[in-house]
This record gives structure tokens, C-alpha cells and sequence, in this order.
């Protein structure tokens, strides 16, 4: 499948032997490149079903350091797994900046996504969580969006990350102007070899094709869930599930 696939997962959902089994099965099936979430009881990027993940793993009492020890598990299982950690910044200013750091570079986190904080902010010099992320080794994933800049796409795709995610909401899709901002991101991107993901409905067919022109790959999130959720969190009945799901994604990319 020439159009890349990275599954997005809440951390410890719906415990944290289910979701390190799950992540497993998902490097099995050869997914190489995680983006995994550490949970919080407020998140506000997201369908409802991350939302009501968030809760499930928090109602589990799973903490910061058992994520990363999760984290560390998968590592183990597999150290060539690329896992890229989504958090609120509440998260990492909660633990303290540096520490949570040099805890996410020691588990074997390539680099961290914080949803509520963006470029701009990220240099702040109150806490610049770029320069506090660089000195443990990691790179900072931003989003970009359709008002984001020329010249702040072009900062940030020269960061230490592999791909850059593009947010766009699902009544934008078809509009021409939106399209041409992702198009003209990707060229952007391209001259610093960066890939560009976009996290979108692959059940929306009639639109799938004509995004996948655009960018390298998908973020798979609210659709993964639903299938742990569908599968009452049996990992019996979980499995056959996610390669019937990544099978039918196969055939809607031919």
C-alpha cells in the first residue's frame, strides 16, 4: 500500500494490558509508526469516541509514568517502532517540563505532539518546550492548519520529524481553496523531505481518494477505537476486526 497508515491510540485504553496487546497486534500487522496518546480528563482535540477513551483509561487509574512504562513495554517488544506521544501541555507541566522529557527520550519516544500548544507558543521563553525537547533528544510534531504561514511550515518541517499532520475540519474537505493549502503545504514540506499526514474519516469514500492525491498518508484514530470498543475489549474479538478494517482500507486505496 503505497498510501502510509498511522494508527492513533489512547494510551492504557481500555487498560493497560488490553492496550499494550492491541499495539502488539498492530506492530504485527507491520504498522511501524504509533502516534499514542497520553490520557487527560479534559481533552478538546478529538471525536467523541477519543474523548470517551480518554475517560475509560483514566477510569483504569492509569498514571504519566505507567504510560511511559507502556511505552517502554512496546520498545522492548519491538525497538524499531517509531511512536510519536500526543499530550495537553497540563500533562508535561504537571510532571515538570524538563523531567517529563528526559522520561519520554529514556521510554523511546521519537517525538511529542502537544495539542494545545503551537509553534509560537513552543518558543515562548517562559518555557520553550522546544529547546527543553532538544536538549533530551526529541523533536516537537506540530499541526498544520489552513491559516498557518508560509514561512511557519517551512520552520517547522525542519525539525527532527519524519512527517508533519495537516488538521482540517470534515465540511472543508471538498473546498478547492482548502485543498490547494494542503498541496501547497506538501511542496513546502517536500523540500525538507518531510511527509505530510492528514487525520481523516477512510470510511468517507466518496472524498478518500481525492485527499489521498494529496498527501502521503492517514492519521487513524476515532475509527480504531470504535473497533476496540465494538470488540468489548477482547482481544479474541479485537484482531480479526482490525485486519478486516486495514484490509478493506487496502482495496479503497487500489
Amino acid at each position: 500500500m503505497n498510501t502510509k497508515i498511522i494508527p492513533f491510540l489512547v494510551l492504557g485504553y481500555p487498560t493497560y494490558n488490553k492496550s499494550f496487546e492491541i499495539i502488539k497486534t498492530l506492530i504485527d500487522m507491520g504498522f511501524m509508526d504509533l502516534k499514542l496518546a497520553l490520557p487527560f480528563s479534559d481533552p478538546n482535540v478529538g471525536s467523541n469516541l477519543i474523548i470517551e477513551a480518554n475517560k475509560v483509561a483514566l477510569d483504569a487509574h492509569i498514571s504519566i509514568d505507567e504510560c511511559f512504562s507502556l511505552i517502554e513495554d512496546i520498545k522492548n517488544y519491538n525497538k524499531d517502532v517509531n511512536i510519536v506521544l500526543f499530550s495537553y501541555a497540563n500533562n508535561i507541566i504537571a510532571k515538570g517540563v524538563d523531567a517529563f522529557m528526559q522520561k519520554a527520550s529514556i521510554s523511546g519516544v521519537l517525538s511529542i505532539a502537544i495539542a494545545d500548544v503551537p509553534y509560537f507558543m513552543a518558543k515562548d521563553t517562559h518555557v520553550n518546550f522546544i529547546e527543553k525537547a532538544k536538549k533530551h533528544n526529541l523533536s516537537l510534531q506540530f499541526y498544520i492548519m489552513e491559516n498557518t504561514k508560509e514561512d511557519v511550515v517551512l520552520e517547522i518541517s525542519k525539525d527532527n520529524v519524519s512527517y508533519v499532520q495537516f488538521v482540517i475540519a470534515k465540511d472543508r474537505i471538498k473546498c478547492k481553496d482548502a485543498l490547494d493549502k494542503i498541496k501547497e503545504c506538501k511542496t513546502l514540506l517536500n523540500k525538507h523531505n518531510k511527509s505530510l499526514f492528514i487525520s481523516f474519516s477512510l470510511n468517507d469514500k466518496d472524498n478518500l481518494k481525492e485527499i489521498q492525491s494529496y498527501v502521503d498518508g492517514f492519521i487513524v484514530s476515532s475509527s480504531l477505537i470504535e473497533i476496540i470498543k465494538d470488540g468489548f475489549y477482547n482481544i479474541d474479538k479485537i484482531k480479526p476486526k482490525l485486519c478486516n478494517f486495514f484490509t478493506n482500507i487496502q482495496s479503497n486505496f487500489n
